[in-house]
C-alpha cells in the first residue's frame, strides 16, 4: 500500500511536471482576485466622498469604471476557466496514459490485480479526484490565486485598522484548524466512500459478464439481492462523507456571518469617533467577504488533498511495484489532433531467416500461486521445429500454469526459455507474432465484425480472414450468417455459441502465421465432428507450413496426432512420449482414459487423421 508520504509526492511531482502550465493558471487566477478588490475600493471612495460636508462624486466616471472593471474581471474570469479546463484535461490524460501503458505493459495473468469493473472505478474516478486536488474546483490552483488575493485584503484591512482585523480574523482562522484537525476522518470516510463504489462498479462487471448463467440459474432475484445490499453500503458510505464534507464546508460561511457581527460590534465605537468611516466599514465587509472565501477554500483544500492522497494509494497497485511517480512521466498526448499516421505497411510483420524457430528449450521452470506451494515445479520441455506437443493431465495439474510461464503471462520463480539457443530475457515482449500466437483457454472477442476480429489490425485482400476461417472450420458458420465476416459479434461475442467463440478466436491465431502456435484447450466446446474437421484442418496446415504446435488437451483426436504428449500431475512432468507408449507406461494418462486398453502398442487402436510421423518413437 502506497504511504501517504508517496502519495504527496506523486501530487508534488505532477505540479512539477507542468509548472508553466500551474504557473500560468495560478497568476491568470490570482489578476482575477486581485481586480474583484476594485469595486470594493471603489465603493469606499464614494461612500467617504458623500459622508464628507463637501461630498461631491463624478458619478459618470465612476459607473464607467465599475463597467471597465466587470469586464476585465469577466475576461480574466474567462481565461482562468479555459487555462484550468486545459490544465486539467492534460493532467487526467497524461495519468491514465500512464496507468493504461503500465497495465499493457504487464504480463496479461498480471495486468490487473482487482476485478476490472474496480479498476475500472480507479481508472475513472479515482485519477479525477488526484487532478481535483491540483485543479480550480478547490484544488491547489484556485487555493493560490485566493490565498494571493486574501494576503492584499488583510494588508488593506491592516492598513485601515490593525484591531478590527485582527478581532475579525479569528474566527476565519478557526476554520483552518477545524478542518486541519479532521484530517483523519475526512481520510477515512473516503476511503471507505470510494471502496465501496469501487465494490459495486466489480459486482456489475461480474453481472453483465455472467448474464446468461444467471438467467439459465434462476439466479436474479439472488443477484438482484446482493446488488441492492452493496449499493446500500455504497451510499451509505457515500452519504457519510459527503454530509461530513458538506458540514466542514458550511462552517466557513457562518464564519462570514460572525466576522460581519463582530465589525459591527467592535467598530461602532470608531466610528462615533471617526476614526472608522462609512466607506472603511463598506470595505471591510467586502474584503472580508472575499477573505471568507479564501479561507473556506483553504479548508477545501486540505480536505480534498487527503481525499486525493486516498485516490494516490488505490491507483498505487495498478502500477504493481512501479514508483507512484510513473503516472507523472512526461508523454505525448495530441489533445488537438492526432498527426497523421503513416499508410500501413502491406506486409505481414516477419522474422529474418536466422531467427525462424528451429528448436524451443525449456528448463527448471517453476512457479508459486502466492505462499500456497508450487504449482509448476522443474519442467523441462523442448519443442523441434514442425513437431507438435500435446500437454495432458487431470484438471489442476498444471498444464495452462505451463504455458503462461513459457509466454511470460506468470512471472516464474525459476527457469530458463531459449529460442533457437539463444536465452530470452522477456518471453512476454518475445514470443508474440510472428515468431509465436497464443489462444488461451477462454478467449476474448471485441463487439466488432468477424472479418475484424480474425485480423485484429493485420492488413489483407480478403484472403487472409478466409483461409483463417476455414482452417479454424468456422467457414460453415460464416455461410449462414447474412452479413458474412461483417456480421457483428457483440460484447465479447454474445451473439456466438461457445463452440462458434473458440473457432473465431483460433481464426485470429492461426492468420497470424507464428512459427509456434500454442494452443490451449481449443476443442473442449465442440461437437465429435467439428472437432474432427478443426484438429484435421489445422494439423495439415501446420505441415504444410512448418509450424510448431503446443495444445494442452485430454481429448483422443489430438492426442492421437501428437509427436510427443507430455503428462503433467501436481506441476511436474510425469511422463513424456508419444500417446501409444505413454497408456502403457504413464498410469496417469491411463487414468484420464480408463476405457482405453494399457496394452502394448502396437494393439493399441489409434482413430482420427493421423500425421504421417505421429507414430514414430513407440520404442523410444
Amino acid at each position: 500500500m502506497l504511504t501517504r508520504k508517496r502519495a504527496d509526492r506523486l501530487l508534488l511531482v505532477l505540479l512539477s511536471r507542468r509548472r508553466l502550465s500551474f504557473l500560468a493558471d495560478a497568476a491568470i487566477g490570482a489578476a482575477f482576485f486581485l481586480v474583484g478588490m476594485v469595486p470594493g475600493l471603489i465603493t469606499k471612495w464614494v461612500l467617504d466622498t458623500l459622508a464628507s460636508p463637501a461630498g461631491d462624486s463624478p458619478v459618470f466616471w465612476l459607473i464607467a469604471a465599475l463597467v471597465l472593471v466587470k469586464i476585465v474581471h469577466v475576461t480574466l474570469g474567462v481565461g482562468w476557466m479555459v487555462a484550468d479546463t486545459a490544465l486539467r484535461g492534460v493532467l487526467l490524460a497524461l495519468l491514465r496514459h500512464n496507468l493504461f501503458d503500465r497495465i499493457m505493459a504487464l504480463p496479461a495473468a498480471r495486468a490487473l490485480p482487482m476485478p476490472v469493473g474496480d479498476a475500472l472505478s480507479r481508472f475513472m474516478e479515482d485519477v479525477r479526484e488526484v487532478v481535483d486536488a491540483l485543479c480550480k474546483r478547490s484544488g491547489l490552483m484556485n487555493l493560490t490565486s485566493s490565498l494571493s488575493f486574501a494576503s492584499v485584503a488583510v494588508a488593506v484591512m491592516l492598513h485601515i485598522d490593525a484591531r478590527v482585523t485582527v478581532l475579525v480574523l479569528l474566527p476565519a482562522l478557526s476554520v483552518v484548524l477545524i478542518s486541519y484537525g479532521a484530517g483523519r476522518r475526512v481520510t477515512r470516510f473516503r476511503a471507505r466512500s470510494r471502496q465501496a463504489a469501487g465494490d459495486v462498479s466489480a459486482f456489475l462487471n461480474e453481472v453483465f459478464s455472467h448474464v446468461q448463467l444467471i438467467k439459465l440459474s434462476g439466479a436474479e432475484e439472488r443477484v438482484i439481492g446482493r446488488l441492492v445490499e452493496r449499493n446500500r453500503i455504497r451510499r451509505q458510505a457515500a452519504v457519510r462523507d459527503n454530509v461530513f464534507f458538506a458540514i466542514l464546508h458550511s462552517s466557513s460561511r457562518y464564519v462570514l456571518a460572525l466576522g460581519t457581527g463582530l465589525i459591527l460590534l467592535v467598530a461602532a465605537d470608531a466610528m462615533r469617533r471617526g476614526d472608522f468611516t462609512v466607506g472603511d466599514f463598506a470595505l471591510f465587509t467586502y474584503l472580508l467577504e472575499e477573505v471568507g472565501i479564501g479561507v473556506a477554500v483553504l479548508g477545501d483544500f486540505l480536505r480534498r488533498w487527503r481525499q486525493a492522497k486516498v485516490s494516490a494509494e488505490r491507483l498505487a497497485p495498478l502500477l504493481q511495484g512501479r514508483p507512484t511517480t510513473e503516472l507523472a512521466r512526461p508523454q505525448p498526448l495530441h489533445l488537438r489532433a492526432r498527426p497523421p499516421a503513416a499508410a500501413p505497411d502491406a506486409t505481414p510483420p516477419s522474422v529474418a531467416a536466422s531467427d525462424r524457430l528451429r528448436r524451443l528449450d525449456v528448463r527448471g521452470l517453476s512457479y508459486r500461486y502466492g505462499t500456497d506451494g508450487f504449482a509448476l515445479r522443474d519442467v523441462d520441455l523442448t519443442l523441434a521445429r514442425g513437431s507438435t506437443t500435446v500437454i495432458t493431465g487431470r484438471v489442476g495439474s498444471g498444464k495452462s500454469t505451463l504455458v503462461q510461464c513459457l509466454l511470460g503471462m506468470l512471472p516464474p520463480e525459476a527457469g530458463t526459455v531459449h529460442w533457437n539457443d539463444q536465452p530470452v530475457a522477456d518471453p512476454a515482449a518475445f514470443l508474440v507474432p510472428p515468431r509465436c500466437a497464443y489462444l488461451p483457454q477462454a478467449p476474448q472477442l471485441f463487439s466488432d465484425t468477424v472479418r475484424e476480429n480474425i485480423l485484429f489490425g493485420l492488413p489483407s485482400d480478403g484472403r487472409v480472414e478466409r483461409d483463417a476461417a476455414y482452417v479454424a472450420a468456422f467457414d460453415e458458420d460464416l455461410a449462414a450468417m447474412p452479413e458474412g465476416f461483417e456480421t457483428v459479434v457483440g460484447p465479447r461475442g454474445y451473439r456466438l455459441s461457445g463452440g462458434q467463440r473458440h473457432r473465431l478466436a483460433a481464426a485470429r491465431v492461426i492468420a497470424r502465421g507464428a512459427d509456434l502456435l500454442v494452443v490451449d484447450d481449443v476443442s473442449s466446446a465442440l461437437d465429435l465432428q467439428t472437432e474432427k474437421v478443426l484438429w484435421d484442418r489445422l494439423f495439415a496446415k501446420a505441415l504444410a507450413a512448418g509450424w510448431t504446435l503446443l495444445i494442452v488437451s485430454n481429448r483422443i483426436p489430438a492426442l492421437t496426432r501428437a509427436d510427443v504428449v507430455v503428462v503433467m500431475d501436481a506441476g511436474r512432468v510425469v511422463g513424456t512420449g508419444t500417446f501409444r507408449r505413454l497408456l502403457v507406461d504413464c498410469p496417469q494418462l491411463r487414468a484420464l482414459h480408463p476405457d482405453l486398453p494399457a496394452e502394448p502398442a502396437s494393439a493399441v487402436p489409434i482413430t482420427g487423421n493421423v500425421r504421417p510421423d505421429a507414430t514414430r518413437g513407440d520404442d523410444g
